[in-house]
C-alpha cells in the first residue's frame, strides 16, 4: 500500500506566512513632549518670517531703600533681552512601486509605510529638539574635571545623589519655577538611573502615583528624588568618543528652559504618483521648525559615565 507523504505531494506543502506586521522598537518621544513650554506657532500668522524672536522682560530688583520725605525718587529702568529661533526644514520620504503595493502579502502602504514614516518622524523630532535645544545648555557639571575627556572610568566618574541634588539647589537659587510648581524634571538615561538608584539604595525615592495625579504622570517617569521628577529616556546624549569613558548627559530643568517655533507643524504627506505611468507613490513627513534654549538659568546638565556602559 502506497503512503502519500510530503515528498511526493510537495506541491501542496508550502510555507505559511503570518501577515501581521511586527515593527522595530522605539523609545518614547519625551524631549519634545515633556520639555517645551514656550511655543510660537506661525502657521496662522500672515506675517511669518524665517525666524521668531522672543522678548523677555528682565526682573526688576526690589527697592529696599527708605523713601526721602521731601524729594522725589529716581525712577527705575526696565530691561529686556531676546532669544531668536531660526526656522529649519526637516523631513523624509519613502517611495513605493505600484507592483509592490499590489502584490505584497501585507498592506505595504497603509500598514508598513505609514507606520514607519510616522514613527521615524517622532523619533527625528525628539532628537532635533534635544540637539538644538537641550544640548545647548551652558550650565554643565562633570563628575570629574571640566570636559567630557576628564570624566574618568570607574566609580569616580559616576553620578551621585549629591551631584544631581546640587542641580536643584542651583535652580532654586536662580529662582527658576518648578515644572509643576513643586518639583523639577530630570531626563536621565537608563544606565545612569541604574547607578543613581543603586547609589541611593532606593532610599528617598517616591513612586509617581504618590505625588502626582495619574493623568499628569510623564511616560517613563521613574519617581521623585529630592525635588526632581526623573524620567527615563534612552535618547539622552551619550558621547562615545570621550577619552576615558562613555559620557552620558542628564538634563535637569524647570519652567521655560526650551522654546519652540513652528512654521509648519510636522505632518505626514502623501504625494504622487508623478511618473509617466503613475506607479510610484511618495509617503513622507515634513516640518518647518526651530528649537533653542529660552532661559539658560532654567537648564542644568550633568555629565557622567555609567557602570553599564561599554566603557564604564
Amino acid at each position: 500500500m502506497a503512503i502519500n507523504t510530503t515528498v511526493n505531494m510537495s506541491d501542496l506543502v508550502k510555507t505559511n506566512f503570518d501577515t501581521a506586521a511586527y515593527f522595530g522598537f522605539r523609545a518614547k518621544n519625551l524631549f519634545r513632549m515633556a520639555g517645551i513650554d514656550v511655543k510660537r506657532d506661525l502657521s496662522a500668522d500672515p506675517k511669518r518670517g524665517n525666524a521668531v524672536t522672543f522678548t523677555k522682560t528682565n526682573a526688576l530688583s526690589g527697592s529696599t531703600t527708605e523713601l526721602p520725605e521731601a524729594s522725589d525718587i529716581t525712577p527705575s529702568s526696565l530691561g529686556t533681552s531676546t532669544v531668536t529661533l531660526t526656522l529649519k526644514e526637516y523631513g523624509d520620504v519613502v517611495q513605493t512601486s505600484e507592483k509592490l503595493r499590489l502584490t505584497a502579502l501585507q498592506d505595504v502602504q497603509n500598514l508598513n509605510t505609514m507606520h514607519e514614516v510616522g514613527a521615524s518622524m517622532g523619533e527625528a523630532l525628539d532628537i532635533i529638539c534635544r540637539t538644538n535645544g537641550f544640548d545647548n545648555g551652558t550650565n554643565i557639571t562633570w563628575t570629574i574635571g571640566t570636559t567630557d575627556n576628564t570624566v574618568a572610568a570607574g566609580a569616580t566618574g559616576r553620578v551621585t545623589a549629591s551631584m544631581v541634588s546640587r542641580q536643584r539647589a542651583f535652580l532654586t537659587t536662580a529662582e527658576v519655577p518648578a515644572i509643576d510648581g513643586l518639583n523639577y524634571v530630570g531626563m536621565i538615561h537608563g544606565h545612569v538611573a541604574f547607578d543613581l538608584m543603586g547609589e541611593t539604595g532606593g532610599r528617598g525615592w517616591r513612586d509617581p502615583h504618590t505625588y502626582s495625579d495619574p493623568s499628569a504622570i510623564y511616560v517613563a517617569e521613574l519617581g521623585l528624588f529630592d525635588g526632581i521628577r526623573y524620567v527615563e529616556n534612552s535618547r539622552c546624549k551619550v558621547n562615545l568618543a570621550a577619552t576615558n569613558a562613555d559620557v552620558y548627559t542628564t538634563y535637569v530643568y524647570g519652567q521655560e528652559a526650551i522654546a519652540e517655533a513652528l512654521g509648519v507643524e510636522p505632518e505626514i504627506r502623501i504625494t504622487g504618483p508623478f511618473d509617466s505611468l503613475g506607479r510610484f507613490l511618495n509617503t513622507g513627513w515634513y516640518g518647518l521648525i526651530g528649537h533653542g534654549v529660552f532661559r539658560q538659568e532654567s537648564l542644568r546638565l550633568v555629565r557622567s559615565n555609567s557602570s553599564l556602559a561599554a566603557r564604564p
